[in-house]
C-alpha cells in the first residue's frame, strides 16, 4: 500500500485558505492572511501554481486587485487549465467583480465543453451578474450537449425574465443595474453574502425584487440602499419603478419585498 503523498507547503496554505474563505472572508484576521502569505511565498519554488493562487486571494481579500491579477495571471501562465481559471472566477466573484468573474466561468466552459459543472458554475454567474440572456443562452448550449441535464433554477429565471419583458423593462437595464450596485460596493470595499429574490405576479402588478445581502447592521445597510439608489438612477437611462426592485438587504433579514 502507497504511503499518502505528503502535501507541499503552497498545498496546505491553499486548503487552509480555501477553508476560511468558504466560511465568510471577512472573518479572516490580518494574522492568519500574513502567516498564510509568508507560507505561499515560501512555496513557490516547490508549488507555484497553488503558491500564486494563495498570494492572489490573499490580495482579494485585502482589496488589492492589482495584485490579484498579476498573480492568478502568474498562476495560469504555469498551469492553463481550468481549475486555475476557475478559482480565479471564484475570486473574482468574492472581489465583486461579477461580469469578470461570469466571463472566465463562461471562457473555462467553453474550454472544456464536455464538463458540466463548469457550464452550471458558467450560467450561475451570469444570472447573479444581471446577464440573463446569456444564463438562458448557456442553458439551452449545455443542454444540446448533454440532453438529460435537469437545470432547477431555470424555470423560475424563465419566468422573472418574462414578468419584466412583458413591464418594458429591457434585459440591457438589467444588467445595467446590477453592474451599478456591485461596481458601489466595490468601490466601498463592501462584501456581498448572496441575493435574495422575490416577485409580485398579481394582475396588473407584477413586480420583481432582487435584494444583495451584505453584513452589517439593518440601519447601517439603509443607509447604503440610501447612498446607492442616485447610483442606480445615473446608471440607466429610465429606471423601471414599479416592476422592478434592486438593492441591499442586511444578513438576516429574509423579505426582498420591498414597500
Amino acid at each position: 500500500m502507497a504511503a499518502p503523498r505528503a502535501k507541499s507547503v503552497a498545498e496546505e496554505a491553499f486548503d487552509e485558505l480555501s477553508s476560511l474563505v468558504h466560511k465568510d472572508w471577512g472573518s479572516i484576521d490580518s494574522f492568519t492572511l500574513a502567516r498564510l502569505e509568508r507560507a505561499a511565498k515560501n512555496g513557490i519554488p516547490v508549488d507555484p501554481v497553488l503558491a500564486h493562487q494563495v498570494l492572489g486571494i490573499v490580495a482579494a481579500i485585502r482589496w488589492d486587485d492589482a495584485t490579484m491579477d498579476e498573480q492568478f495571471g502568474i498562476a495560469m501562465r504555469y498551469d492553463a487549465g481550468a481549475t486555475v481559471e476557475e478559482n480565479y472566477a471564484s475570486t473574482l466573484d468574492g472581489a465583486g467583480r461579477c461580469i469578470e468573474s461570469a466571463n472566465l466561468y463562461e471562457r473555462a466552459a467553453n474550454t472544456h465543453p464536455t464538463d458540466r459543472a463548469i457550464w452550471r458554475r458558467a450560467m450561475q454567474a451570469n444570472w447573479q451578474a444581471g446577464r440573463w440572456q446569456r444564463t438562458l443562452d448557456l442553458a439551452d448550449e449545455l443542454a444540446k450537449r448533454s440532453p438529460d441535464e435537469e437545470f432547477p433554477h431555470l424555470n423560475t429565471q424563465k419566468q422573472m425574465i418574462a414578468v419584466v419583458k412583458r413591464n418594458g423593462v429591457s434585459l440591457q437595464t438589467i444588467e445595467a443595474l446590477h453592474t451599478a450596485v456591485y461596481s458601489f460596493l466595490h468601490d466601498r470595499r463592501v462584501r456581498t453574502i448572496g441575493t435574495v429574490c422575490d416577485s409580485d405576479t398579481s394582475p396588473g402588478e407584477e413586480s420583481i425584487y432582487i435584494l444583495v445581502r451584505i453584513k452589517g447592521d439593518p440601519e447601517q445597510v439603509k443607509e447604503l440602499d440610501e447612498e446607492l439608489t442616485p447610483v442606480l438612477f445615473d446608471a440607466v437611462d429610465a429606471f423601471p419603478l414599479g416592476s422592478f426592485y434592486i438593492g441591499l438587504i442586511a444578513e438576516g433579514q429574509e423579505d426582498a419585498r420591498v414597500s
